[in-house]
């Protein structure tokens, strides 16, 4: 690279950067957005959710072994998002229903 080239250089340099920079706000503002999403999202557990779905524990175990109900794990532990739940309860393809 000679001297002559330098400015040009760095302009192109500086707008990679600029570019770069956009995107990571974009993807920390998205991060960020999806951390709010969970945190407002009232978890249920097993026990918790046959409340709310008005039936038995056994029946979510049943639901959760068929994969007709979106569940979370950790670890060994189960747990259900009720934003998943009520959209999944809701919709045309509905796998269950609240019977409440």
């Amino acid at each position: 690279m000679t001297f002559e080239k330098l400015p040009a250089s760095m302009e192109q340099t500086l707008h990679r950067i600029n570019e770069l920079d956009e995107k990571m706000t974009l993807i920390i503002s998205l991060l960020n957005g999806q951390k709010d999403m969970a945190k407002t999202d009232q978890r249920f557990s097993v026990m918790e959710l046959a409340q709310y779905l008005c039936c038995s524990q056994v029946t979510i175990n049943r639901y959760v072994k068929e994969n007709l109900i979106t569940y979370h794990r950790i670890n060994r532990t189960l747990y259900f998002l009720k934003s998943e739940i009520d959209m999944e309860s809701s919709s045309k393809r509905t796998k269950f229903r609240v019977a409440c």
